[in-house]
């Protein structure tokens, strides 16, 4: 099974098993964001996956006011490669399997200063994309609220037809405001069956981590409400420099 690969403006689109998959440069003085992020999953048209789902991962240090990394910006990216069977993508293309290497820098909220290392491999090969994400701290004084480093996907709970993880199955129970539906320390995947679409995403490497937390949440704030799965690898710890945490989740569009 090939991967498509077509260059757009700021963006290339991937399109494997009859998905598109959408990764955009991402600018944004106002966020501090320099940056590229996979910004929704469609399939015939129909998106699957929303923009604002962080596939690729994000970080909360403890006492700042959001995340750093992806839509949420404090990002810099000095590096990106997109590799075709191992060779660099420079026109429209196809290929058994599509890398795309990124580096950057994730930059403390309240400061700008770098203060994480970031490192991206993403592979895409016949009908699943893995996301492998490394996290560096590069200071002395960082503890940790949250790394989502991978494994985070939404859809509309509309558009649902079942909804389950390996510890049961996920039951919203609508209302207008976000709350977390199951927290679990083994919850390794969740499984999504839509009215045009199958998705598994899966937690490979980070989950026999003692403070890994599984979690699924409803935003019943949205006018168009999401069913979010998060893979917290790491809670609640204290991070020195030269830490490393890695997360490795795969996707599976069935």
């Amino acid at each position: 099974m090939s991967v498509s690969i077509k260059i757009k403006q700021n963006a290339y689109v991937f399109s494997l098993n009859g998905y598109d998959i959408n990764f955009v440069k991402v600018l944004n003085e106002a966020t501090r964001a320099n940056l590229w992020n996979i910004m929704g999953i469609s399939k015939n048209d129909s998106v699957i996956c929303t923009a604002g789902t962080d596939i690729v991962g994000v970080l909360k240090e403890k006492g700042q006011s959001d995340f750093m990394g992806g839509v949420h910006g404090d990002e810099d990216c000095y590096s990106l490669e997109i590799l075709a069977d191992g060779a660099p993508v420079i026109s429209d293309t196809f290929c058994l399997k599509a890398e795309i290497r990124m580096d950057s820098h994730l930059t403390r909220v309240s400061s700008g200063e770098n203060i994480i290392d970031r490192h991206v491999l993403i592979e895409l090969e016949n009908n699943s994309i893995t996301v492998t994400t490394e996290f560096k701290c590069i200071v002395d004084d960082f503890e940790l609220d949250i790394a989502f480093n991978g494994g985070m996907f939404a859809w509309r709970d509309k558009n649902a037809i079942r909804q389950h993880t390996n510890k049961g199955d996920i039951i919203s129970n609508g209302g207008k405001t976000p709350y977390c539906i199951i927290a679990d320390h083994e919850i390794t995947y969740a499984e999504c069956l839509l009215k045009n679409a199958r998705i598994k995403v899966e937690n490979l490497v980070g989950h026999k981590n003692e403070r890994y937390v599984g979690k699924a949440f409803y935003y019943g704030n949205e006018d168009n409400p999401r069913i979010k799965i998060y893979f917290s690898t790491d809670e609640k710890n204290i991070w020195n420099n030269g830490h490393i945490c890695i997360g490795k989740s795969r996707y599976t569009l069935m």
